[in-house]
């Protein structure tokens, strides 16, 4: 997470001591707390309890965001609180200020920066154009792993281009024997259409970039590693059983091994929850790798013939 160091003028920050004025009062002096680096969509807590006044003499308060991210609407609770928040919408860098007064005269402003970044770990929800969500947010059209700075696809249930319950076949190289079953024998090539086909990986992928979901058209299939970040087992279940009752749990076909809360899509779909991945079996071209989020095929890597309709979730990598 980036830094941004407080930048204070007057005495801000709580600096120099204020200065003289007629009838030998002093001039208060602001302090607006110290640079804070917060997760976004954070609650961002202001403290001016630090600003003084020589003359003991009580004190209001005056805060101003004077400047914050392109397309905040961030607002105060309180101008005038000793101690406001208010929400850290966007990401990027906040500055705001404070000037106190005795009742007789103000201070010099001082000024606080806060900087709202990813956060380190967990899942933030992103909107139709990529930008980060409160984690109350109902809608939300993809996700990111703060963790593997990842970016997924979410699902829909209206019949669209990305509803849960469709699948595809995974031809992706037309110079391959790709096209062919278990038994193995005499495998043929796919035409350049079936791999551009809609029904197809490679085809999705070519609509989803073209259409930009989440502001973005750098869409992929993902690795078998990369789906593998995402096998989640719910909380207070799996993890809370002991290593006999373990076992019985991962094979329970019912249960999901995805987060639902930021993959809602997982539940109650039609059909098996088998996602294919960009990464080809080490042996037979016609073979396909997939990730089951509704069972326990956990030991190695799993295989289908790419002619197999499995569904897809497609990923993107960011900075």
């Amino acid at each position: 997470m980036a830094v941004v160091l407080v930048s204070a003028c007057g005495g801000g920050g709580g600096g120099a001591s204020g200065s003289s004025t007629a009838q030998g009062n002093t001039a208060p002096v602001a302090n607006a707390g110290s640079t804070q680096n917060i997760p976004v969509t954070s609650t961002v807590n202001l403290d001016g309890s630090a600003s003084h006044d020589a003359n003991a003499d009580a004190l209001t308060y005056k805060w101003t965001i004077i400047s914050k991210p392109a397309g905040s609407v961030a607002a105060l609770s309180s101008t005038s609180a000793m101690q406001p928040t208010f929400v850290a919408d966007k990401l990027g860098a906040y500055v705001i200020e404070l000037v106190v007064n005795d009742g007789k005269v103000g201070s010099p402003p001082a000024t606080v920066s806060i900087v709202s970044g990813w956060p380190a770990t967990g899942m933030t929800k992103l909107d139709a154009a990529g930008l980060p969500l409160a984690g109350t947010a109902t809608t939300w059209s993809c996700v990111r792993d703060n963790a593997t700075k990842l970016v997924w696809e979410v699902k829909t249930s209206d019949g669209g281009l990305h509803d849960k319950n469709k699948t595809y076949t995974n031809y992706d190289n037309a110079l391959l024997a790709q096209k062919g079953d278990f038994s193995l024998t005499a495998p043929t090539k796919p035409s350049q259409a079936e791999i551009d086909a809609p029904t197809n990986a490679a085809g999705f992928v070519n609509a989803v970039n073209a259409a930009g979901l989440c502001g973005s058209n750098d869409w992929r299939l993902p690795s078998y590693a990369e789906l593998d970040t995402l096998y989640y087992v719910e909380p207070n279940f799996c993890s809370t059983l002991s290593a006999a009752a373990l076992s019985v749990c991962f094979s329970a076909p019912q249960t999901l091994y995805i987060n639902t809360a930021y993959f809602p899509d997982s539940a109650g779909a039609t059909f098996s929850l088998i996602f294919w991945s960009s990464s080809a079996d080490p042996v037979y071209t016609q073979l396909g790798t997939f990730k089951a989020f509704d069972s326990a095929w956990q030991s190695g890597t799993n295989h289908d013939p790419r002619g197999t309709p499995w569904r897809v979730r497609l990923v993107r990598s960011t900075p």
